[in-house]
């Protein structure tokens, strides 16, 4: 039979200005504990970094505390905020302290009701993904990101855990700790291939592949990736095909799919440029724009399929806008043609001398009263003005010398 672990700290222990209530759970990054702050009588959750370099070296001390500092300028709305920190010499521990959280973790949600839909999962990965560009504009890299790690308040917000922590414990662990993992830091399951292989140099990309084994995970219920050990999960990761979802959950759409298909590109080149790009493309999905969506991911993960399914995206767009033109061309034609039609009929009636101006050349006396005259003038004889005579309403003048 197969013992639990104890726990570091029992209930009642002080830490600090905080008093230990329970523990809430215990990870590759230490143990979690729920507090009280004596003082201001308000719960808090506190991480215990399992790092015993840190209690006995003052240059490892420093480091935590710089990594720790970092961690607590990030104020987001979906960041759970870090609020303190330190280093207890009597205990040999090190610690952070944060907000709690007391509305569960993704994790929960998937072991409450299985897959989520899809609009939900999409809806947590958007908050992450604005968690992740307030990360971003500090250069910080969350390196853990998982369902464990994506928290709900009872209220409804979403807030991303530990972002900043992962380094504060990575950063302070001498070589051969580092050596003992494996040079990993993370979670092997959700760890993207370049977080494997040099944990120490990444950007925000390596984040992205974790977003996305973990969308899959929430969409269809299982990891993409399984193995018995750490090195059969890497291997995997490395050399398997990207898997698509919708074998798992066929109801999912085509745009959701490849979604989650490219963020979990083998190359990090193939995935979001930022997280400005990343929440793009979650928004475009959310609000059904799949044809904005790239299909940039080959099942093979290669970035020969890569590029030819970009050569077909550009060549699909460079079709529509000439399909465009040739729309705007036809009816700057039609509308051309109608022009010229009204400015002929304009012209013809404009040619056409009025009755009226011809009766007011009678009324000043130019008109051909004589027959002789008349004759010279055959409009007079076809009727088509009035000749003047006795009855006529307009006066005859005597154009005799």
């Amino acid at each position: 039979m197969r013992h639990k672990k104890k726990y570091t700290l029992a209930p009642g222990t002080v830490l600090g200005k905080h008093t230990i209530i329970k523990p809430l759970g215990r990870g590759g990054m230490g143990e979690v504990y729920l507090a009280l702050h004596d003082t201001l009588q308000v719960q808090r959750a506190i991480k215990i970094l399992p790092n015993q370099e840190v209690t006995v070296s003052a240059r490892a001390r420093e480091r935590f505390m710089r990594e720790a500092r970092l961690a607590i300028q990030l104020d987001h709305p979906n960041i759970v905020q870090v609020v303190d920190a330190d280093v207890e010499t009597e205990l040999g521990l090190c610690y952070i302290v944060m907000e709690y959280v007391d509305g569960g973790t993704a994790r929960s949600m998937l072991k409450a009701t299985g897959p989520l839909p899809e609009k939900r999962a999409l809806l947590l990965a958007l908050k992450v993904s604005e968690a992740l560009l307030a990360a971003e504009k500090m250069h910080l890299v969350h390196r853990d990101i998982k369902p464990d790690n994506i928290m709900q308040s009872r209220n409804g917000v979403v807030k991303l855990a530990d972002l900043g922590i992962a380094k504060c414990f990575w950063g302070t662990l001498p070589e051969e700790r580092k050596r003992e993992r494996s040079g990993m830091t993370g979670t092997p399951a959700y760890i993207s291939p370049e977080q494997a292989m040099d944990p120490d140099n990444l950007d925000i990309r390596s984040d992205f592949y974790s977003l996305g084994v973990t969308l899959y995970e929430l969409l269809t219920g299982i990891k993409p990736y399984k193995g018995a050990k750490t090195v059969d999960i890497i291997k995997q990761t490395f050399h398997q095909p990207v898997p698509d979802p919708r074998e798992i959950a066929p109801k999912l759409s085509k745009a959701c799919a490849l979604l989650v298909m490219r963020l979990m590109a083998k190359d990090a080149a193939d995935r979001p440029a930022d997280a400005a790009a990343l929440r793009a493309e979650i928004l475009d999905v959310l609000n059904g724009r799949e044809e904005e969506t790239p299909e940039l991911v080959h099942r093979s993960g290669s970035r020969r399929g890569n590029a030819q399914t970009a050569r077909e995206t550009a060549v699909a767009g460079h079709l529509r806008d000439r399909n465009d033109w040739l729309r705007i061309g036809i009816v700057a034609g039609l509308t051309l043609f109608v022009c010229q039609i009204i400015l002929l009929l304009l012209f013809d009636y404009l040619a056409e001398e009025p009755r009226f101006f011809r009766r007011r050349q009678h009324q000043e006396g130019v008109m051909p009263q004589s027959a002789a005259a008349q004759d010279a003038y055959p409009d007079w004889q076809e009727g088509l003005y009035p000749a003047p005579g006795d009855n006529d309403e307009f006066p005859v003048y005597d154009t005799a010398p």
